[in-house]
């Protein structure tokens, strides 16, 4: 039951995403635009999704984008403060996702500025 469980969730997160990706631009990853129009119930969802996921597929990477001392609410709640700031809103969720985390790790205000910076650049020249 529970590995049908898993595949639900997984099936249900590749929906959203695919719904919303059809909504970006040619070449667009999710970014600030379809995080901070997405309800709070779907955002939890898509972090249990992708938590999951890369548990199943490359566990080292949970570590990256997850930090163990947030809850999923928090996580979101984090992302949502990060979307705040419109020079943010283009950056894809995962590299948000990397911010936050760091952030969260205890990382200093200096080291995830340069992080934040280095991602604004990046997506600016695409």
């Amino acid at each position: 039951m529970l590995t049908c469980t898993k595949h639900l969730r997984l099936g249900l997160l590749l929906l959203v995403a695919l719904a919303a990706q059809a909504q970006q631009p040619e070449g667009k990853l999710l970014a600030g635009r379809f995080w901070t129009d997405t309800p709070n119930a779907v955002k939890i969802g898509y972090m249990l999704g992708l938590h999951e996921y890369l548990g199943s597929i490359h566990p080292a990477d949970g570590k990256k984008y997850f930090p163990p001392a947030l809850t999923m609410g928090e996580m979101v709640a984090a992302m949502d403060q990060f979307y705040k700031e419109p020079e943010n809103m283009p950056i894809p969720l995962l590299f948000s996702q990397v911010a936050v985390t760091l952030k969260a790790n205890g990382a200093s205000d200096a080291e995830v500025s340069k992080l934040v910076s280095a991602l604004r650049k990046a997506v600016q020249q695409q």
